[in-house]
C-alpha cells in the first residue's frame, strides 16, 4: 500500500510539485505586495513582483516538499513495522526501545 502511495508522490513530483509550489508561492508574493502597497498608498510595481518570483528556485522548494513527504512515509513504515521502498535523497534511521 505504501509503495504504492510513493510512487504516486513520485509520480506527482515530476509532474505537479513545481506548478503547484509556483501557484502557491505567487499568491503569496502577491498578497504580500498588496499588504506593503496598502501600508504605504504606493503600488508595487509588477516587474518588481516578476523579478522577486524569477528569483525563487522553485524546483529546490518542491524537491525539499517531496523529501520531506518521503520521510514521513518512512516514519509511517516503522511505526506499520513495513520493509520501506528505497528513497532517493533523504533517509531515517529509527530504533524502537
Amino acid at each position: 500500500m505504501l509503495n504504492t502511495l510513493l510512487e504516486i508522490i513520485i509520480a506527482l513530483e515530476l509532474t505537479l510539485a513545481p506548478p503547484i509550489v509556483t501557484a502557491q508561492i505567487s499568491q503569496l508574493v502577491n498578497q504580500i505586495a498588496i499588504a506593503i502597497s496598502d501600508i504605504t498608498d504606493e503600488p508595487i510595481d509588477q516587474a518588481l513582483i516578476d523579478e522577486i518570483l524569477a528569483g525563487i528556485d522553485i524546483d529546490a522548494i518542491a524537491d525539499q516538499i517531496t523529501v520531506k513527504v518521503e520521510v514521513s512515509l518512512e516514519i509511517l513504515e516503522a511505526c506499520l513495522e513495513l520493509t520501506p521502498p528505497p528513497v532517493k535523497g533523504a533517509t531515517l534511521s529509527i530504533n524502537k526501545e
